[in-house]
């Protein structure tokens, strides 16, 4: 038996750390059905959440209503999509100096939701189509508030492409929200204490881009009103950074947050991005780290995360568990399960993101099966396992997020493999195929989770599946299947 889980193990060791880079939420890219590239990423996430639950708070908008979307492009954008989503560009992080653009960006979006926008934009889409009959499918998928996925220009090029005629009365509306997105977005900056420096300053700089590579514009024929005009309006209703709000640590987090970006996402720079964070010792060495990182320079990624470490957290006693989550990763892919774990819990211990926990018993579970491949003589007992199993199955149980659910299920699937070869159980082998087919349905494999399915309930019918936990894995794929269908 034991030749036999040894093989199992170097199989799914590999699949697992894989896996563990898909599914565990670091640093990740998801490619969704409409083609955006969404990244996965605490830090970043983090930042621009404090400064979006600021906004809404403001404008009196449920930020539970809300859900931010981070997406790996380097255009220098921000966009509302389907009434409740916020998309947000690294490239708009990076091009800004501080968080005070971001602020206004974020500010102006919600502004579109305050207003309503895409729900007055459908009505009038529909109208101008009911009057001209020349808007068809392609081209009420390209029209979005604040341009959709990549701009309203783009959506106005999309229309010219496809060689239909846009009413004007509709980019005369598209103008009149973007412009009422404007107010909105002053009025928050105002009542939060945030100059409009920031976003004169982008728009500056987009002015630059635009005279530069954009001649001979129509200003009746875009839908958002040209920079000159923004800039006119924040400068004729200029506002200064309030004394009374300390802007250091959130300017740090955007700071530190921009040499993430250059340093591991490797986007390429827009025209507009700068170099300024470079100018901080601290986002220096930050970048350093996570671009050794991201070409697999382990050895000296983790020397220069203990030297921040020691420098900005051991010496101010100030936690950062995203930094704990990258020496964590680090470990985790040199191997070292035992380090990589303790980082976890380091970092979760200060966050509490279950995210970092996720991670901790993805950890502690691949330490076991590595000691098991290495030796009879084990340093881990079954009761050791079926703790980190109880643990994550806590996390499956409790949590809607699909994500989540997913990555929990991988980690479950593996666990229960080994339960099931270590004790020889039948009962942890039908439960680990059950979280197989789990994360078969949530990857859309829906045939694949249908036949596990239908297998287990012949098992049950047989009564091989006789405890509990499996009843109720049944319950729940056969949910998610039915839910796949319906779609």
């Amino acid at each position: 038996m034991e030749k036999i889980l040894q093989k199992i193990l170097k199989i799914n060791l590999f699949v697992l750390s894989f896996l563990f880079y898909i599914f565990c939420f670091n640093n990740k890219i998801l490619a969704d059905s409409n083609g955006i590239n969404i990244i996965k990423d605490a830090e970043i996430e983090n930042y621009i959440q404090t400064i979006l639950n600021d906004v809404l708070a403001t404008q009196h908008i449920p930020i539970d209503g809300v859900k931010l979307h981070l997406v790996s492009d380097n255009s220098i954008n921000a966009f509302v999509y389907d009434g409740m989503n916020i998309f947000v560009n690294l490239g708009l992080i990076t091009a800004s100096n501080s968080s005070d653009v971001v602020y206004g960006v974020l500010a102006h979006e919600s502004g579109h939701i305050k207003g309503v926008h895409l729900v007055k934009t459908t009505e009038e889409i529909k109208n101008n189509a009911i009057l001209s009959g020349t808007i068809g499918l392609a081209s009420l998928a390209l029209i979005a508030v604040s341009g959709g996925r990549g701009g309203s220009d783009v959506a106005q090029a999309g229309l010219m492409a496809s060689g239909q005629i846009f009413n004007r009365n509709l980019l005369s509306f598209t103008r009149t929200q973007e412009r009422e997105a404007d107010k909105y977005a002053l009025q928050t900056l105002k009542e939060l204490g945030i100059g409009t420096d920031g976003v004169i300053e982008l728009f500056t700089k987009l002015k630059q881009f635009q005279n530069k590579y954009v001649s001979n514009i129509d200003k009746y024929s875009v839908t958002h009103p040209l920079s000159d005009e923004r800039i006119d309006f924040f400068k004729s209703n200029q506002l200064q950074n309030s004394a009374n709000k300390n802007f250091t640590q959130i300017n740090l987090q955007h700071c530190l947050c921009v040499a993430k970006i250059n340093g591991f996402f490797n986007i390429k720079p827009n025209i507009l991005s700068n170099r300024n964070f470079l100018e901080n010792k601290r986002c220096k060495l930050y970048y350093e780290i996570f671009q050794n990182i991201s070409k697999n320079n382990l050895k000296e990624s983790l020397s220069l995360a203990r030297e921040y470490e020691k420098l900005y957290i051991e010496t101010n006693k100030i936690q950062n568990s995203f930094l704990y989550e990258a020496i964590g990763d680090i470990f985790f892919g040199m191997k070292d399960f035992i380090q990589s774990s303790l980082y976890y819990n380091k970092a979760y211990q200060s966050n509490n993101n279950i995210e970092f926990l996720i991670k901790k018993y993805h950890s502690d579970i691949f330490d076991v099966a590595v000691e098991i491949q290495k030796t009879t003589k084990q340093k881990y007992t079954i009761k050791d396992i079926k703790k980190t199993i109880l643990g994550l199955e806590e996390i499956f149980d409790e949590n809607s997020d699909i994500q989540i659910q997913n990555a929990t299920a991988n980690i479950l699937a593996f666990s229960y493999r080994i339960l099931a070869n270590e004790l020889d159980s039948v009962q942890d082998s039908i439960t680990s195929s059950l979280y197989t087919a789990i994360n078969d349905a949530f990857t859309g494999k829906i045939d694949d989770a249908k036949i596990k399915l239908s297998k287990s309930q012949t098992q049950f019918k047989e009564k091989l599946i006789a405890n509990e936990t499996n009843k109720y894995l049944i319950k729940i794929l056969q949910q998610i299947i039915d839910s796949k269908d319906i779609k």
